[in-house]
């Protein structure tokens, strides 16, 4: 009710309100965390707050958001959005815009090669909406393709979801357990390291695999098409196994890809590319 502060310095913003019976634990960390004794997390807010950290201080002229789920839209120029609390939609539209989300579940729209997005860890379950080439930024966990261009994205180290548009994609997961769907076009397919699920959609579509990806599914290879599996760092399967309605195409121990409804007799050496 009064008007304490909390200023924090070292950190751009808490990782977690915690409620603790009756009290509220503020976690910054693993080894950093304050108590407040009698506070509800539901009680705060982000002007309890101080962040003398000049990255976390919104410039003059910035548009800066609140505790709401709040839509904010720039110009022409280069904008500087800061969503705050809240869920929020940030939209910098022209320019080289600097999109910081907050502590909610976070969706950007990009369009510029100069644009950047800024989320924190554990900043809520956000997402990228690009109209351009565009590679996910830290602790952003889904990427949509937008616009009717050939584009291509990479996600990082999260499970990211990844979908395209109706052009020719190319959708590269990198680290952690990803979902790629490319939808129209024809797409090519990169999972990554981690257990993948890949979906080509229509259009002939590559699904690239290398030693080292681990166990990864292709949902709808097309075999009456032109879908393509490539294949670097073995010379050849070892096995072409019958699962169920499914082919388990083995490479090695660690390494081999389940392909969803397509039986093993069916299988060419065509469908293969080893590179």
């Amino acid at each position: 009710s009064g008007d304490d502060l909390l200023e924090i310095s070292g950190y751009q913003r808490y990782s977690e309100l915690r409620q603790v019976g009756s009290d509220t634990l503020v976690v910054f960390s693993d080894s950093d965390t304050v108590l407040l004794k009698s506070v509800t997390s539901a009680s705060l807010s982000s002007s309890d707050f101080v962040w003398i950290d000049p990255l976390n201080e919104p410039p003059p002229g910035s548009i800066v958001g609140d505790d709401g789920n709040n839509t904010l839209t720039g110009g022409s120029g280069a904008d500087v959005i800061y969503g705050m609390g809240g869920s929020d939609i940030l939209n910098g539209k022209a320019g080289a815009d600097t999109l910081v989300g907050g502590t909610g579940n976070d969706v950007y729209y990009v369009d510029n090669a100069g644009d950047k997005t800024i989320e924190a860890i554990n900043g809520g379950f956000d997402e990228t909406h690009a109209y351009i080439n565009w590679t996910l930024a830290d602790n952003v966990e889904n990427l949509f393709l937008r616009s009717a261009a050939n584009l291509a994205a990479k996600g990082n180290g999260l499970a990211n979801a990844m979908v395209g548009n109706g052009a020719a994609n190319t959708l590269e997961g990198l680290g952690g357990a990803d979902r790629l769907d490319g939808r129209g076009g024809s797409d090519r397919l990169v999972g990554g390291l981690g257990t993948d699920i890949l979906t080509g959609g229509t259009g002939n579509d590559s699904f690239v695999f290398a030693a080292g990806h681990g166990h990864d599914t292709i949902t709808d290879f097309d075999l009456s098409g032109d879908d393509l599996l490539e294949v670097s760092g073995y010379q050849n399967y070892s096995e072409l196994r019958q699962v169920g309605s499914d082919t388990l195409v083995v490479f090695s121990d660690s390494d081999m890809l389940s392909l969803n409804g397509v039986l093993v007799a069916s299988i060419s050496n065509s469908d293969f590319l080893f590179v």
